[in-house]
């Protein structure tokens, strides 16, 4: 019964453990993903301020002094964003391989000289790329914590190439700054400038792809405005002097139109980070229902379980332990009593033909003969047997009951055997006590015949074996007394 019991219930506490399991570790994923979204966002707020200082710092390199205020409060928003990411050591072993030259690239732009700290706009432009670049390759969120929901990760999709077309916008704005501070494309630059705008198109085919209709008409409405048409304006100028041409753009209406357009992107980049971030929370809220009421559905059904299970072990157990005490109590109590009571019974009454025939009555043979063994065995069997013991040993399943009905026959065999050998010993008995009458009377006889051939008797040795006689008579007397007393006991 226990092994019947306990393996259904493992097995069921096994199931309900891997959905609780399961259940607890799409919690952790749904927190991890919110953190881990959480981070991203501030390192977009990095670099955001990075693609700033990157473009002012390379107008300023074209010969736009109008840059340096801007500049100086730019670099002290990098400097603050910067503190902020040095707890996380991603973003911290990113900031040290790939910025550790930051003060001596800002030096050198602020004296205008060229060295080995490059004062140079086209290294001084590589720098900041290739910092923003392995910022926006920091990707703390796994697959693992999106794999489960499809919007999550779509949504992280989105916010990757928009990321990608905001990077590509923001170097654009920069290249153009010292190309139009400048007034011309210098060596490779006009080769950029078109890299920079087709990976900028790309990006962007893929944000629609993945991005929600809210998240498209979002981006949609940043390059609507007066000055993203203002910069396209500008673009296309730029895309007229591909042959090293002069260009006579004015660098500060294309910066603020780039940065307008700039800020307009990363509002948009942070709007779909509070939808992941949101979804995110969601999902974690939906975990942890969904974690307590798997806890809430697994103890109920441990419970519900334990109780049936307590409740079929019992209706097992108290037939089982009535049935046995049943079987104790005939065992040691009550077959022992019953065969003593039945041994100890007065005869069986004569049966009603046996006591109305007159015939039977006068007949000595039918008066010394007693009922067989077997009719005085049944009638003391029935007469002893005692009702209660069907009804003690009722109840139970169909098994039960016929291991119940089973001790009931056991118990009345024991009683009929007892019974037929009660009988068979009193009809013995009873025959020994006739037989004893029956040579007692015999004897009695003998010696009265004896005594009246011992007074007839004159001849003294004929006498003398009479008295011999009489002496061996006697003594059969007492024989057929003794035995007559034995019977009688018995």
């Amino acid at each position: 019964m226990a092994v019947v019991i306990t393996v259904p219930i493992c097995l069921l506490l096994a199931v309900a453990g891997l959905a609780v399991y399961g259940r607890a570790e799409a919690l952790g994923d749904a927190r991890t993903t919110r953190a881990e979204v959480g981070l991203s966002l501030r390192v977009q707020a990095l670099v955001h301020q990075l693609q700033r200082e990157r473009g002012l710092t390379n107008g300023l390199l074209g010969g736009e002094e109008s840059f340096r205020t801007p500049l100086a409060a730019t670099r002290k928003r990098v400097d603050t964003a910067l503190r902020g990411m040095r707890p996380e050591r991603a973003v911290e072993d990113v900031v040290q391989r790939h910025l550790r030259r930051l003060a001596a690239v800002r030096s050198a732009a602020d004296s205008a000289t060229v060295g080995p700290d490059t004062a140079d706009r086209t290294a001084t432009l590589a720098f900041y790329t290739t910092a923003v670049d392995a910022l926006n390759a920091v990707d703390p969120v796994t697959e693992t914590a999106t794999s489960a929901d499809r919007q999550l990760r779509d949504s992280l999709t989105a916010l990757r190439e928009l990321a990608a077309a905001k990077e590509s916008v923001a170097l654009e704005r920069g290249l153009l700054n010292g190309v139009f501070a400048d007034g011309a494309f210098h060596g490779r630059e006009y080769l950029s400038f078109t890299e920079v705008r087709a990976t900028r198109v790309a990006a962007l085919a893929r944000f629609r792809q993945v991005a929600t209709a809210p998240q498209r008409a979002a981006l949609k409405s940043a390059f609507g405005t007066k000055g993203a048409q203002r910069a396209t304006a500008y673009e296309n100028q730029a895309e007229r002097a591909a042959d090293g041409s002069a260009l006579s753009a004015d660098a500060g209406t294309w910066w603020d139109a780039m940065t307008a357009l700039v800020d307009d992107l990363y509002d948009v980049q942070r709007s779909v980070g509070d939808d992941v971030r949101d979804r995110a929370d969601r999902l974690s809220h939906d975990a942890e229902l969904g974690l307590a009421a798997y806890l809430v559905a697994g103890t109920l059904m441990a419970a519900l379980v334990a109780g049936l299970a307590a409740f079929a072990s019992r209706s097992l157990t108290r037939p089982l332990r009535a049935l046995a005490e049943a079987a104790h109590d005939v065992a040691r109590h009550r077959l022992p009593a019953t065969v003593a009571r039945i041994q100890q019974s007065p005869p069986s009454p004569p049966s009603p033909q046996s006591a109305s025939s007159p015939q039977s009555a006068s007949s000595p043979q039918s008066a010394s003969s007693p009922q067989s063994p077997q009719d005085q065995g049944e009638y003391l069997a029935s007469a002893e047997v005692p009702d209660s013991t069907e009804a003690e040993l009722s109840g139970g399943t169909a098994e039960i009951a016929a291991v119940a009905a089973s001790l009931r026959q056991v118990e009345h065999t024991a009683l009929h055997l007892a019974a037929q050998q009660a009988g068979l010993r009193r009809s013995t008995t009873e025959s020994l006590a006739n037989l004893g009458r029956r040579n007692q009377n015999l004897v009695r006889r003998q010696l009265s015949l004896i005594t009246r051939l011992e007074r007839q008797e004159l001849d003294p040795d004929a006498l003398a074996e009479l008295f011999e006689l009489d002496h061996l008579a006697t003594r059969m007397r007492r024989n057929a007394e003794s035995l007559l007393v034995l019977s009688l006991i018995h």
